[in-house]
């Protein structure tokens, strides 16, 4: 039996292949702790209830030592305690009531901080559940690579082909030393293309050509236009929220100037009247 519970252990590993579910493996590993203190806690709590049991003076023969009575525990909190030995307690109101406090003791707390465990250890996991598996891949292909032959590696590296170029799209030959993959059109979309190609020689000797259409481009004056209009946007936003501002402050400053109203009339009458048209028109295009 346990050779096999250890079979079953070692197949696990093949869990690998898939990510998402390696994943999910890994975090079933990481709870294992969290349910193991519940159950050592829970056997802490069976034991000494039954051994302060097996102390009354009490007929319940099921409680008479703590082998029996840690057993008729056990089997209250797996509900496999039937209603007739339930009945059989009433005539012992101590072991009644000790068993209803033992009850709640493990059913409601211990259950709620075990479920109070799982959740700050799976928050805590989940974040990196991915990475982690990642990792124990690697870990299982470098612990596996030593058993591999040089004549099955050397047929596995030439069925790759790696030494082939990738085509990115129909005619678009990219890099070599990679796998292609395909997906749906839809899945990344993107409305600029990345990829600057120039015709000639790809010598690193020869130097790049200068890109002729700098500055001529449609996409570069859609995205000049664009920052324009922003720009623009934020002007009129805050030209609209500063001519509010005045206009509350405008009562306040007339308010002021009219004390001062003679003193700018007398200097009027002294001077020429063209800078006052001069100010007023200033006033008119602010």
């Amino acid at each position: 039996m346990f050779a096999m519970f250890l079979y079953y252990a070692l197949i696990i590993d093949l869990a690998v292949f898939n990510n998402s579910v390696s994943a999910y493996v890994l975090v079933c590993g990481r709870m294992i702790a969290e349910v193991a203190l519940f159950i050592l806690a829970l056997i802490v709590i069976v034991v000494m209830f039954a051994s302060a049991f097996s102390c009354l003076d009490q007929k319940e023969k099921e409680f008479h030592g703590i082998p029996s009575g840690s057993l008729a525990l056990w089997e209250m909190v797996l509900n496999m305690w039937s209603g007739e030995h339930f009945d059989k307690l009433h005539n012992e109101p101590v072991v009644l009531f000790g068993c209803f406090a033992f009850l709640v003791f493990a059913t409601v707390f211990l259950l709620n901080v075990l479920i109070a465990q799982l959740s700050c250890a799976y928050d805590a996991v989940y974040t990196d559940m991915v990475g982690y598996a990642r990792l124990k891949r690697i870990r299982i292909i470098v612990e596996s690579m030593p058993q591999v032959g040089a004549k099955r590696w050397d047929r596995f590296v030439s069925a790759m082909n790696f030494e082939k170029r990738i085509e990115f799209n129909e005619g678009d030959i990219g890099i070599a030393n990679g796998v292609m993959t395909l997906e749906a059109a839809s899945t990344n979309p993107t409305t600029i293309d990345m990829i600057k190609r120039f015709g000639g020689s790809t010598s690193p000797s020869i130097q790049w050509p200068e890109d002729a259409s700098t500055g001529d481009d449609d996409t570069e004056k859609f995205e000049r236009l664009e920052v324009l209009i922003k720009r623009a946007m934020e002007r009129i936003t805050k030209d609209s929220g500063k001519g509010g501002k005045r206009r509350d402050g405008g009562s306040s400053a007339g308010a002021g100037g009219s004390s001062g109203g003679q003193g700018a009339s007398s200097l009027d009458e002294g001077g020429s009247g063209t800078g006052g048209e001069e100010d007023a028109g200033e006033e008119e295009e602010d």
